[in-house]
């Protein structure tokens, strides 16, 4: 029999470890992607198809969101939360076994179906049970969970690859070992309505404006930072840094500083509310993105690369915990999905968004455009919370 403090501990650590598959979802095949296009060469339009199997995910992901958000309302978070996980581990590792190059990208296509009931339902299950300073806290840890996944997942496909384009997709079978906790240990049901009464999100009405605006700042966050993982290689080649590995350093002190932020950020809204956490991110993200834009050595990118890290770091657990306190318990699935959603068409779209906001831009004017309207959001955000304390 286990103690309630042990139970405890492996019910956040299966909670965070299955926030973590979102990130690994993406990045984990990256660098197997020259390899497998070589493999696949014969096949019309190979190339194409290969940086596709790394996007689509993100696709489904938006397009599932809502559907995973409104089967959570009705039938609870867990029976979504197993039944994802083990579509994700037969669709993600279907590139074991599989010879032929669409049949891998559908498989990449259900993952990405999959990772949208993880996200959600695991969103879900923290709002239904952690309360106040120690959701926060979860909020915080879950974010830094992510991060690091992001670091350790990719340099695990990095090792994997260079063994053979498919070992990296053995990966993606992990979460079989969670399987256990998630089925003996997490709750089966919603939030208790007494629960959700403590939480000031009990039957109320439905926060739409405020919905509206998290949604449109997670979509605007995530299309502004992800220009980052998409431009920082090429603009590390104009300085002079074209080796890869100078960018997947960079990238890495990048998720590093999220994570670090991540793990205090139940300390930081001690101090400030949560909607001026949303504003740093936006702040700490667009010095990051203009220090990038005027750097001239590596020295400076990596500074840059804190910068913006920080700042993600508070855009996660801030942004859901308005959604999860905010949200009447009998829809908070759907307000999960729909933020999940826009996180990822902010990942998928930001490349389209970039290239026709600074039509034949450089690297460099792409950061300092995006950076600029960061700071203009997150100025907006500052003027807003502080007006209405003024006028309390």
């Amino acid at each position: 029999m286990l103690s309630p403090a042990v139970r405890d501990a492996l019910i956040l650590a299966t909670l965070l470890a299955g926030s973590s598959l979102t990130i690994m979802s993406g990045t984990t095949i990256a660098p197997a992607l020259p390899a497998i296009s070589a493999h696949f060469r014969d096949v019309p339009d190979s190339a194409f198809l290969t940086q596709l199997a790394l996007t689509i995910p993100g696709l489904f992901i938006v397009i599932a969101s809502p559907i995973a958000g409104y089967t959570i309302d009705k039938i609870g978070p867990k029976p979504v939360l197993l039944s994802a996980v083990v579509i994700y581990i037969i669709a993600g590792s279907s590139g074991l076994f599989l010879n032929d190059l669409h049949s891998i990208l559908v498989g990449r296509a259900v993952l990405g179906l999959s990772v949208a009931g993880i996200m959600t339902s695991c969103v879900s299950l923290i709002g239904a049970i952690y309360l106040g300073p120690r959701r926060n806290a979860v909020l915080g840890y879950q974010t830094a969970s992510m991060a690091f996944g992001g670091v350790v997942f990719v340099a695990a496909g990095g090792i994997l690859a260079q063994m053979g384009w498919r070992l990296p997709f053995l990966i993606y079978a992990m979460p079989v070992i969670l399987l256990p906790t998630m089925i003996g240990l997490l709750p089966h049901t919603k939030p208790r309505d007494a629960a959700a009464r403590a939480d000031g999100a009990g039957d109320g009405p439905i926060p739409w404006r405020l919905l509206g605006l998290v949604y449109a700042g997670a979509l605007f966050s995530m299309i502004t930072f992800y220009t980052i993982a998409v431009g920082l290689p090429f603009h590390l080649a104009g300085l002079g840094h074209p080796d890869p590995l100078d960018a997947g350093v960079a990238l890495g002190v990048n998720n590093l500083a999220a994570a670090t932020i991540a793990i205090l950020y139940r300390r930081i809204r001690v101090f400030i509310s949560q909607r001026m956490a949303a504003a740093l991110t936006f702040l700490f993200l667009g010095a990051g993105l203009i220090s990038c834009s005027f750097a001239t050595s590596y020295t400076q990118i990596l500074f840059a690369m804190i910068l913006s890290g920080g700042g993600m770091a508070m855009l996660f657990p801030s942004m859901v915990g308005l959604v999860l306190r905010d949200t009447p318990e009998r829809v908070r699935g759907r307000a999960s999905g729909g933020l999940t959603m826009s996180i990822f068409l902010g990942q998928f779209t930001s490349p389209l968004v970039m290239a026709a906001a600074f039509p034949g831009g450089s690297t460099a004017e792409v950061f300092a455009g995006a950076g600029v309207a960061a700071l203009i959001v997150g100025t907006g955000i500052v003027l807003v919370v502080l007006s209405r304390k003024v006028t309390a």
